[in-house]
């Protein structure tokens, strides 16, 4: 059960709004949920498990060089409590 503000019990944050079970050090994307809470994951693994994140992250972005930000976040509609189910059944 999610509490009003998205935050599923359990779910840890950091102060800086990181969620702690899906932020990797080595991960190269950055997704934002709507409620403000970021996800630091492998782009690879999202790729592989989704047509969806394939199509999307095959898309060129809008950059002001030719360098890509993976701190850049990629904004998303769905609350933090969705994405940690979706995360959840695709990570291994």
């Amino acid at each position: 059960m999610a509490l009003s503000n998205g935050v599923s019990p359990g779910a840890h944050l950091t102060p800086e709004g990181w969620d702690t079970s899906f932020t990797f050090d080595d991960g190269d994307l950055v997704l934002h949920s709507s409620d403000d809470v970021k996800f630091r994951v492998h782009s690879v693994i999202l790729k592989l498990s989704s047509s969806v994140f394939r199509d999307m992250l095959a898309i060129p972005q809008a950059s002001s060089n030719d360098t890509k930000n993976p701190d850049e976040p990629i904004s998303l509609a769905e609350r933090a409590n969705v994405l940690r189910i979706l995360l959840d059944s695709i990570y291994p």
